[in-house]
């Protein structure tokens, strides 16, 4: 995203309005992996969220890595992917902190009202 001029990550991570844009952006990629990987049916995915939240924290590659091995045989790509995704994520290395970034998002969300 070059027009969106942001500044380095220092200096960024010091302001803001620089964080939240480049926030917003990371999202704006990763469900755009996302989408490319599994169609627009994704976005009806009750667990989208979640893929995004786990693509900020431990990368949208590992997330479609996550999904495709919880993809039954032969289905192939416009699947949606089964509720395994999380064991698959949590078997890839480097992703314990983002399973427990995830555990403490559905508690928040559980208990949100």
């Amino acid at each position: 995203y070059p027009h969106a001029k942001l500044p380095n990550f220092i200096s960024g991570a010091g302001d803001h309005i620089k964080s939240i844009q480049a926030t917003a952006l990371l999202y704006d990629y990763n469900l755009a992996k996302l989408i490319k990987a599994y169609g627009d049916k994704i976005l009806d995915d009750k667990n989208l969220i979640q893929y995004i939240a786990a693509a900020h924290n431990c990368g949208v590659g590992k997330v479609i890595t996550a999904l495709e091995a919880t993809l039954p045989p032969a289905k192939g790509r416009g699947k949606q992917p089964s509720k395994n995704w999380r064991q698959a994520l949590r078997r890839l290395s480097k992703t314990d902190e983002t399973i427990i970034f995830l555990e403490k998002m559905d508690y928040l969300l559980e208990n949100a009202n």
